[in-house]
């Protein structure tokens, strides 16, 4: 029986395995930090949601910027959300199944790591976030470590025992375009030999 997602990451937060989620992650998240600096004034007050937010690492050092006024966490994993809201103080955090969330706000900002391939439609999840989630202007930048060109990464689903989504660079890019996002762009960070590196990818929703 495949496990699902959201069962393993709880496990990695009750055995302290996601305390390397931001060692492993903080250089890819530097570059998407930057990119969201790029695109907005930094005198805004931005709402933003952390999608998939672990155990809210990001979450509690994106509300230190002073263009951000508020951060909402959002995961599916129970045993993260319970260590966020012990551990990070200022963001508020939601245990939430992600293929369904509809949360009671919009935002200016949706950042997302490393979760939109476990989703059961991304494409969909994308499209929910540009009709419903997002203001007129606002971000949706995600960062993914699986992808068809890195394939170091193509074993996981297996490795894990996880539906995971796989998909090329092409194909996330083009999942922004086909619902409407404008201003897409996509790169590869920490590239090094044997591994394609972090790809980020973004796009805005157009202004009203």
């Amino acid at each position: 029986m495949t496990n699902k997602a959201v069962d393993v990451f709880d496990r990695w937060a009750q055995n302290g395995k996601d305390e390397g989620m931001k060692r492993n992650h903080f250089n890819s998240y530097q570059y998407i930090k930057s990119i969201i600096h790029n695109q907005y004034h930094l005198s805004e007050n931005l709402k933003l949601a952390d999608v998939g937010c672990g155990n809210g690492w990001a979450s509690g050092d994106l509300l230190e910027e002073n263009y951000i006024k508020e951060v909402c966490g959002y995961d599916g994993a129970s045993s993260m959300i319970k260590k966020a809201k012990k551990t990070i103080k200022g963001p508020s955090f939601f245990n939430a199944d992600l293929n369904n969330w509809e949360p009671e706000q919009k935002f200016d900002i949706i950042y997302s790591m490393e979760v939109i391939y476990y989703l059961d439609n991304p494409s969909q999840f994308i499209e929910k976030c540009y009709k419903k989630w997002l203001n007129p202007s606002g971000l949706f930048i995600a960062g993914i470590d699986h992808y068809q060109e890195n394939e170091s990464s193509l074993s996981w689903a297996e490795d894990l025992n996880v539906n995971m989504k796989t998909k090329t660079i092409s194909e996330w890019k083009e999942a922004l375009i086909k619902n409407q996002f404008v201003d897409t762009g996509a790169m590869q960070v920490n590239q090094k030999e044997g591994w394609s590196g972090t790809l980020i990818f973004w796009g805005k929703k157009n202004a009203l």
